[in-house]
């Protein structure tokens, strides 16, 4: 990710969580030795491996990593699991819920809990840490790049009281809405490099979302990445829908704009990043990515995801649905009122 996101390279087939200190370790004396610490914009590894190449990069990889364990660095320490390592098969596994993930041992699930766009109190923070010690095996809560937090190891027979207890807690924990499928990073509020105020549009479109009346199973799979400068942090270029912060030329006068890029996907063997194919208002983002998804909604052919719809209808397709836009959402008024209602 960054100004310039490519997709990664593999390095090798797998590496034991054992090893995985020695790993980090072999990557750091790689960079110390290799690496440019002088310029803040090529501080990265992945200039390393720009540099001397990705089979050169292997080479170097494995060699250091040798000299570590040679060296005697320390290996990690792996957590004792808590709970069976018994699996059931893949085909005995069904869905209970959207909130509610199960997992391949039986009888255990994963509770997802929403957090609009990342941020949450303290005193629920801490309320849920004595949940998860209290019913999940783990005894741990964890982050997910999708800035939210799980659950995970909770027994279905404790499901119900551990939901009770979140929704006694606060019940925007367990709530479900057009903020829960928008990653945002900060923006321009707190980030020098920020253009646009990337979380005041995810709160916006959210709302538009919500009001927008789209099929439930669009709005449950979708996935919405806001980033307020051409920069990864919000990690636009793997959503289903990435917006990126620019400014644009209107009426000769600079304007917090969005650069839109669909088409991407994630997945072993077929990953890549969204494609450009348009720069709007950042005024018109809530109507226009509305329209898009109704237009998805209405054309699209049996379980075809948007990535396969872009495909089918090509990247002109949507550059003319942008074209017809005017320069003011309808939506602005109206997304002052959603977003009093979704930060409360």
């Amino acid at each position: 990710m960054g100004g310039r996101p490519r997709l990664g390279d593999q390095l090798t087939d797998w590496i034991p969580a054992s090893e995985s200190v020695r790993a980090v370790e072999a990557m750091r004396r790689i960079f110390d030795r290799l690496g440019d610490r002088s310029n803040r914009a090529r501080a990265r590894l992945r200039f390393v491996a720009a540099k001397i190449g990705t089979d050169e990069f292997k080479i170097v990889f494995k060699r250091e990593l040798a000299e570590v364990t040679a060296n005697g660095v320390h290996a990690g320490v792996v957590a004792t699991d808590h709970i069976n390592h018994q699996v059931a098969p893949a085909s005995a596994v069904s869905p209970l819920c959207t909130r509610v993930i199960p997992q391949r041992q039986p009888d255990f699930v994963t509770l997802l809990l929403s957090l609009p766009l990342g941020q949450i109190r303290w005193p629920d923070l801490l309320g849920l840490a004595e949940l998860a010690d209290r019913y999940s095996a783990e005894r741990c809560l964890h982050a997910t790049p999708n800035q939210q937090l799980i659950i995970r190891s909770v027994r279905e027979s404790d499901l119900a009281a551990l939901r009770a207890a979140v929704m006694a807690l606060n019940p925007t924990l367990l709530k479900d809405g057009g903020i829960n499928r928008i990653v945002a990073c900060t923006g321009a509020v707190t980030c020098r490099l920020g253009i646009g105020r990337s979380r005041g549009a995810a709160v916006k479109l959210a709302y538009a979302l919500d009001q927008a009346g789209l099929p439930d199973d669009i709005l449950t799979s979708l996935d919405i990445r806001i980033n307020g400068c051409t920069n990864c942090c919000g990690q636009h270029p793997v959503g289903d829908i990435g917006l990126s912060g620019a400014l644009l030329r209107l009426d000769g006068q600079s304007v917090p704009s969005y650069r839109i890029h669909l088409g991407a996907r994630r997945g072993e063997g077929r990953t890549r990043f969204g494609e450009y194919v348009g720069t709007i208002p950042a005024r018109v983002v809530p109507e226009i990515v509305v329209d898009l998804l109704r237009h998805y909604a209405a054309h699209r052919q049996c379980r075809e995801s948007l990535s396969e719809f872009f495909d089918r209808q090509g990247k002109n397709y949507f550059k003319n649905l942008l074209a017809t836009h005017a320069t003011l959402s309808p939506f602005a008024a109206s997304a002052d009122q959603g977003l009093q209602t979704l930060s409360r």
